[in-house]
């Protein structure tokens, strides 16, 4: 029919009990509050939202289609999981942004995580494919946990204030697309996969201040953007190669048995670098 159809969610909605899924097939709008407190609550149409999202602990809120602009107020709570499977997730305020509580568990494994404002994730970030685009900021506080299939960030700048432990499938970046592993965080290659180059304008790269370590797979890890290293590099296990250069004032480290490549590109080492360990360079 004619129309738009919709939901408009300024109270409590719960889903409380079934253990499969129930879809929302028409737009969600939230200002209040919605649980998924068992089985998986799937929002398939999209929605304007600045209220809160809780999946409790064993259940998923689920983003499954369309486009979904939540503003500033937006907080995910609770110890379950919320999954972006397909559609478009947009972060739109231009204040406190959407935040992602400690305890609570955030997935991208299809569709698009974009806008221009910020998110925040203070709980554990299980990133497994999918898109992430936009121009807001973008901060793991908590766990990040990479695998699965090829996933692409698009011109937006992730920032880990925690921990990164990559376990699985390529990261391509595109367009102005960075990866900035902050003072005190720990980025832990923890596979063969690699970082890709996947073109566009803009400069890519890895800003690494804290410490990057390949600590396990016997293989080659290839970085093929510009990794720039003021904190530690660290090769523990297999190859680490360096394919596009980069601007290094740190510590680089091969341990007994690995190697660090420096495999193509131009790096500009100045003072302050040192290389250590049993290994090879």
């Amino acid at each position: 029919g004619s129309g738009t159809r919709s939901f408009n969610n300024a109270g409590t909605f719960t889903k409380s009990a079934g253990t499969g899924t129930t879809y929302i097939s028409v737009a969600l709008n939230n200002t209040g509050t919605v649980n998924a407190n068992s089985g998986i609550l799937s929002l398939q149409t999209g929605g304007t939202s600045s209220g809160t999202f809780s999946a409790a602990s064993g259940a998923v809120l689920e983003f499954g289609g369309g486009t979904h602009n939540l503003g500033d107020g937006v907080t995910f709570t609770g110890a379950g999981t919320v999954r972006i499977a397909g559609g478009t997730v947009n972060s739109t305020g231009t204040g406190a942004g959407v935040v992602v509580n400690a305890g609570a568990t955030f997935s991208l494994q299809g569709g698009t995580l974009g806008g221009v404002g910020s998110l925040t994730l203070n709980g554990t970030f299980n990133w497994t494919g999918g898109t992430i685009t936009g121009t807001g900021g973008l901060t793991s506080n908590g766990a990040l946990a990479l695998s699965g299939s090829t996933k692409y960030l698009n011109g937006r700048t992730l920032v880990n204030a925690g921990t990164i432990n990559w376990t699985g499938g390529s990261v391509s970046l595109l367009n102005a697309g960075v990866i900035e592993n902050g003072p005190g965080a720990s980025f832990n290659i923890q596979t063969d996969a690699s970082i890709d180059d996947g073109g566009g304008t803009g400069s890519r790269s890895v800003n690494n201040v804290g410490t990057l370590t390949k600590s396990a797979g016997t293989g080659t890890t290839y970085i093929s953007i510009a990794l720039n290293n003021t904190g530690t590099v660290n090769a523990n296990s297999g190859t680490l190669s360096l394919q596009s250069g980069g601007i290094d004032s740190g510590a680089f480290s091969a341990a007994s048995g690995a190697v660090l490549e420096f495999g193509s590109g131009t790096h500009s080492l100045g003072d302050g670098v040192t290389f250590t360990g049993a290994g090879t360079v």
